[in-house]
């Protein structure tokens, strides 16, 4: 009988496939070209700056806009601390755990090189597990130096009391801000994630061994609930703080510098026509802020820029075409139209009514007469309305609405 043989099989990578002594020394202090070493990704001017904020800053806000390569620098952030730190946990959060499948899991097979397959999988003392774990409530890749990113579930609606026993070194919370707008995400966040990132490491007042916390979304507008959160972050960095940093990119930032196809990262990231559409659909204050990532206060007005999208989305469900300006509007470029300022003076009937209204109106000439817009306006407040009746019944008098509910126009 031939005795049973034990087959011990190495948890070493091979040789070629290591990771030197020499090699973590030159790639922890340059994440960039830890970047190229290990998944082939050649970054651009500006996310290189990004990837090395994002490694020597224990508190980080990045408010850029969108199309400018957050989600692919975030992923390249997480793997890259598994693969260099020793038995670091990374938590990755997003809106939803389908949003994160999609966005960010993907990427483990668009930049999968050899040298990095050779890092994946967990080996413990008798058990092998797999390196990637597909739970219903969490997806984990693992690493043979015992580091894990983890993906789990967030249960915002339950204010993410799921993850009350969890704890990491490091945490991306990707669109944070749509996160504190969702229902628990704001109380998620800074009661129950923000807590978890207390794993113990090997030297917690160091720049890149200590835990560390990246919030990632597009900028917002001063009534927003996180813009107190960016408002402390700027304090503190005005302040000298090392521990914090907010930046902001955009499009615009992408260069003429060659990437891996051969064209420049401008004429490869850059979708001229669909950024001037977006840039179209949204107001000036919202593109500034999720188009460039420029965070801004509420302009004073009559009216907040939610009120005009509100009324801009109830048009065109009346299949109607919101007018912004007159570089949008199909008779804008006729010499002849002319614009004006309507006030509808009637005091309000109640608490909830409005008091008065103000209206840009617009008027062109009728092809047998030509109006005159003056006839509309009076020395006299009081006697507005009624000038505004007789002018309306006026031929040509252009795209005015009669009220039905108060008196004047709208």
């Amino acid at each position: 009988m031939i005795p049973p043989v034990n087959i011990l099989i190495s948890t070493d990578p091979p040789k070629h496939l290591r990771i030197t002594q020499t090699m973590l020394e030159n790639l922890l202090w340059d994440p960039v070209m830890a970047a190229w070493v290990f998944f082939k990704i050649k970054l651009d001017a500006f996310q290189a700056v990004r990837l090395r904020i994002y490694w020597l800053t224990p508190d980080v806000e990045d408010h850029s806009g969108f199309t400018s390569g957050k989600t692919i620098v975030d992923w390249v952030w997480c793997n890259l601390s598994a693969v260099l730190l020793y038995d670091c946990h990374i938590g990755v959060i997003f809106q939803t755990f389908q949003i994160g499948k999609d966005n960010f899991w993907q990427y483990y097979k668009e930049f999968s090189t050899p040298l990095f397959r050779a890092q994946l999988g967990l080996m413990e003392e008798e058990v092998r597990e797999k390196s990637q774990f597909k739970e219903p409530g969490c997806w984990k890749q693992h690493f043979k130096n015992r580091s894990m990113v983890a993906m789990p579930a967030p249960g915002f609606l339950q204010e993410a009391r799921n993850l009350a026993g969890w704890r990491v070194n490091r945490l991306l919370i990707d669109e944070w801000t749509k996160i504190m707008m969702s229902a628990g995400g704001a109380e998620g966040i800074q009661k129950q994630l923000l807590g978890r990132v207390t794993r113990p490491c090997y030297n917690a007042n160091h720049p890149v061994w200590c835990n560390n916390v990246v919030r990632s979304a597009t900028a917002e507008l001063g009534n927003h609930p996180g813009f107190r959160v960016h408002r402390e972050y700027e304090r503190e960095v005005k302040r000298g703080n090392p521990d914090y940093w907010t930046f902001g990119f955009s499009y615009e930032n992408y260069s003429n510098l060659r990437c891996h196809t051969g064209k420049t990262f401008k004429d490869q990231y850059r979708d001229e026509k669909r950024l001037r559409t977006l840039k179209l659909s949204n107001t000036p204050e919202k593109f500034r802020a999720e188009g460039l990532g420029l965070w801004q206060k509420q302009s004073k007005g009559w009216y907040t820029s939610e009120m005009i999208e509100a009324g801009q989305a109830l048009g065109r469900q009346r299949k109607l075409e919101p007018i912004l300006s007159r570089a949008t509007d199909p008779l804008g470029k006729d010499p002849e139209v002319r614009y004006f300022l309507g006030v509808d003076p009637a005091p309000s009937q109640g608490q909830r009514s409005d008091e008065g209204a103000i209206m840009v109106l617009r008027a062109r000439p009728a092809p047998w007469r030509t109006p005159a817009i003056s006839r509309a306006i009076g020395p006299r407040t009081s006697s507005m309305p009624g000038r505004s009746r007789a002018w309306m019944r006026k031929p040509g008098a252009g795209c005015c609405t009669k009220s039905t509910r108060t008196s004047g126009f709208r």
